[in-house]
Order: C-alpha cells, then structure tokens, then sequence
C-alpha cells in the first residue's frame, strides 16, 4: 500500500491581501514523514513602517522543535523582513498544525492581526 503525503504549502508563496501593512511567506524545506525532519521558513516583509510586531508560531503536540525560535518581536522598516527558521519533527501520527500568529502596529497607529494555519496530514 503506498501512502500519498498531501501538503499543499511545499515551497508555496501565501499572498497577503493588499491592505495588510505586512506580507507573509511560509515555506518548508523537505517533506515531513513520521519520524523525520524538516525546516519551516517564514518571512514577514513590512510594507509600511511598523512600529512594533511580533511572530509567534504555535504547533501541536505531534511536532518536535529540534532547532530555531518559534517567536520575533520589534520594529520593521518599510520593505524590512524578519525571518524566523525551524527545524521540526513529525513524533505523532498525522494530522498535526502549525499556526502562524503575527500581529503588531504601524508608526501611523494603525493595529494588525494574521493568523495563518498548515495542516499535515497524509491522505
């Protein structure tokens, strides 16, 4: 029996919509099967000055950090980015989630929230 890995963010780019003060990429570098690793990128670029943000990736129980922080706070320029690297072991059968919560404050006063969920499973 061959299992199929569905993953639908493998080196997939997430548009932000327009209004939104940030930009967000999510990106994983190797394709998670139990027992092994991967890192998961995520960008944030500030379209706009941003006087404070903060990234937070928040993951279930069936995933291992085995490296990087899953948490940024401070201040971005306009076209400024912020990179966050983790390396991740899939421990527990799938489905496992990582969500990405961003939120922050633009130097004009202006609050923003994002939340951005992946889910592995194989199908």
């Amino acid at each position: 029996m061959i299992l199929h890995f569905v993953f639908a963010l493998l080196l997939t780019v997430l548009p932000v919509q327009a209004s939104q003060p940030v930009s967000l990429e999510i990106l994983f570098d190797g394709v998670p099967t139990l027992g092994g690793g991967w890192v998961l990128t995520v960008t944030m670029k500030a379209e706009t000055d941003i006087l404070t943000s903060q990234i937070e990736l928040v993951h279930s129980h069936g995933l291992r950090v085995d490296a990087g922080l899953g948490f940024w706070k401070g201040p971005l320029s306009a076209e400024q980015e912020t990179v966050l690297e983790i390396a991740y072991t899939l421990v527990d059968k799938p489905p496992q989630e990582i969500i990405v919560n961003i939120n922050g404050q633009t130097a004009e006063g202006h609050a923003f929230q994002l939340q951005e969920r992946r889910v592995i499973d194989f199908k």
